[in-house]
Formats: C-alpha cells, sequence, structure tokens
C-alpha cells in the first residue's frame, strides 16, 4: 500500500499554533454519515461522517500539489463543514498543533495514537456506518481524553451500541501495541 499523508480533521476556525504551514483549498462530499450519542461535557446526539476531499488549491508545502484525493474526519465536536469548496487558512503538522474550540494539544503521545489509529484501522472502514462511526468515536476519544475508554469515567464517553463497541476494539489494539503501522498526519 502506499503511504500518503492524511487529514487528521477539519477545524473551520483558526488553530493556535507556533508555526503555520500555508493554506488548502479542496472541494468536499460526505462518503458515510451516522448519528451518534456521547458524552463530552454533557449527553449529546451528533453526527459522524466520513469526508472525502481533492486538493484544488493553497500554498501548503505539507502536502502534494493539486489535484489530491484524500480522506478526513472531524477533529472538534459540533464543528460542522459544508460540502462544495472550502479553504483552510491554516495547515500545520499534528505534532504540536492545537484545537482551536476543544482546545486539544497534539502532544508525542495524542499524536502516536492518531497516526497508529489512522495506519492501522482507517483501511478497516470500507462502507460500513458502523466502522465509520466507531472510527470517529476512537478519534475523538484520542483527541478528548486520555483513558482511551470510551466507558470510562473520563471526558468523552460512549456507549452507543455497535460503533462504540468497536471504537473500543480500535483503542484496545493501539494501547496493546497491537496497532503498529503509524499514518504521518496534517491537522487544518
Amino acid at each position: 500500500m502506499k503511504n500518503q499523508k492524511v487529514l487528521a480533521g477539519v477545524i473551520l476556525c483558526g488553530l493556535a499554533t507556533a508555526s503555520q504551514a500555508g493554506t488548502l483549498t479542496a472541494d468536499y462530499s460526505f462518503a458515510i454519515t451516522q448519528g451518534v450519542s456521547l458524552s463530552y461535557g454533557s449527553v449529546t446526539s451528533v453526527n459522524t461522517a466520513g469526508i472525502n476531499g481533492i486538493r484544488t488549491g493553497g500554498d501548503t508545502t505539507l502536502l502534494p500539489a493539486a489535484p489530491y484525493a484524500f480522506n478526513t474526519y472531524c477533529v472538534e465536536i459540533g464543528e460542522t463543514i459544508g460540502g462544495g469548496s472550502n479553504t483552510h487558512a491554516n495547515v500545520t503538522s499534528l505534532l504540536g498543533s492545537t484545537t482551536a474550540l476543544g482546545g486539544v494539544f497534539f502532544d508525542a503521545t495524542r499524536t502516536m495514537q492518531i497516526e497508529k489509529l489512522w495506519g492501522t484501522y482507517f483501511s478497516t472502514i470500507g462502507g460500513d456506518s458502523n466502522r465509520s462511526a466507531a472510527f470517529q468515536h476512537a478519534q475523538w476519544e484520542i483527541s478528548f481524553d486520555t483513558d482511551m475508554n470510551l466507558g470510562g469515567a473520563g471526558t468523552f464517553t460512549s456507549s452507543d451500541g455497535a460503533a462504540s463497541a468497536i471504537a473500543q476494539g480500535f483503542l484496545d489494539g493501539i494501547s496493546n501495541g497491537a496497532a503498529t503501522t503509524r499514518q504521518s498526519m496534517v491537522l487544518l
């Protein structure tokens, strides 16, 4: 399989980072959307969505020149992105980046966990809506919590049926060392 950089998430507001690596303009479409229940401060229902993008422009050197196809999932809970053309003013390497709304700092541990999630499990999603929702859950657990346990006492929890069970399997694989393939990531 060809190793490529993929996008860890889409954030529509600015990032607080020490270094900015340019802009990205892309056209987006949604692959698999599924409603889920979760708790992050309060119990809420949100949509998870696999997002397909085609880079159409921008000046970042972190990714290949346009046109460039990529896949992404949102890092921020509750942030939305519309289909069609969108421009992201800050494209940065995942390591050392901070999200705007949730204030998540991607230190070495959190970055490694996200890279292993993408490198080991993204290819297993296929067209399965439960696996897609599980992938999103696992990414949010890594981003907003530290216990790698969706049913734990942490700040992010979910018991949303099959999606949560699959996500917990992804997280367990990362925690116990079964997930070993890493994927380089950038953050929008």
